[in-house]
């Protein structure tokens, strides 16, 4: 799951509504240019982490040693979380020291320490449904950023996609075919949330459950093929979550 904080609420808290309560006067923001120049270097290393995940699934499959990858990808993530930390704490306090009044027309340095805020939450709950399946809480982050920025159509666009994604249609899950790996599986019907994973021992198989459009529950089912891999070996679109 993603370890980064998203902020909005305190943001919205005092952007929107001027003060919550005993808040102290927020501390002098960074400069505009310093708040870019940290996103786009957040966003570097976020490129960094996708094409280390990617070389790691290469090893894994071909059955390489993936050690040092894997050390390698530890302190890119740790790096990229501090950097996330940094950056969401100083949009909080540029935002919070520069909210604008109703009606008045936005500055143009807010707005764009605005379109950093949108691109760094939008990410953020990119990675919520990516890495965790959690459609519920990146769904919060777009209903969040829809109240700082109404009309952004970046925004709308992820949201549209997030709630069509969220259950699974019986034409996505058409899509499945014997023998996929799991990384197919999560290509195709999209990355299951953590809790909806479960691991049968005894049988050696893996179960993915996914909520469907029509109210219940699909099932995949992963078994090693050869020793190797799991791959797919059966699938229901209505199953009772408990068993292999």
């Amino acid at each position: 799951m993603p370890s980064l904080s998203n902020a909005s609420p305190l943001v919205l808290c005092l952007f929107l509504l001027g003060a919550c309560g005993g808040v102290s006067q927020p501390p002098d923001p960074v400069p505009v240019a310093t708040i870019e120049s940290e996103s786009a270097a957040l966003e570097s290393a976020r490129r960094a982490i996708t094409a280390l995940s990617g070389q790691l699934a290469g090893a894994q499959a071909a059955r390489r040693p993936t050690t040092e990858i894997e050390r390698q990808l530890a302190e890119r993530r740790a790096e990229a979380a501090r950097q996330a930390a940094q950056l969401d704490q100083h949009l909080v306090d540029f935002l919070n020291r520069h909210r604008p009044l109703p009606g008045q027309e936005v500055p143009p340095d807010v707005r764009r320490v605005l379109d950093v805020k949108v691109r760094e939450d939008l990410a953020v709950a990119a990675e919520y449904i990516t890495e965790g399946g959690d459609y519920p809480h990146a769904l919060q982050i777009y209903r969040d950023l829809l109240l700082l920025v109404p009309d952004d159509a970046r925004v709308l666009a992820a949201q549209a996609a997030a709630e069509a994604h969220r259950t699974l249609s019986p034409e996505r899950f058409a899509t499945l075919r014997k023998g996929m790996t799991r990384a197919q599986v999560r290509g195709a019907l999209g990355q299951p949330h953590l809790k909806n994973i479960q691991t049968f021992e005894e049988q050696g198989v893996v179960a993915w459950f996914y909520p469907t459009s029509e109210g219940g529950t699909a099932g995949v089912y992963f078994q090693p093929e050869n020793g190797g891999e799991p791959v797919v070996y059966r699938w229901d679109f209505a199953v009772t979550v408990g068993g292999p």
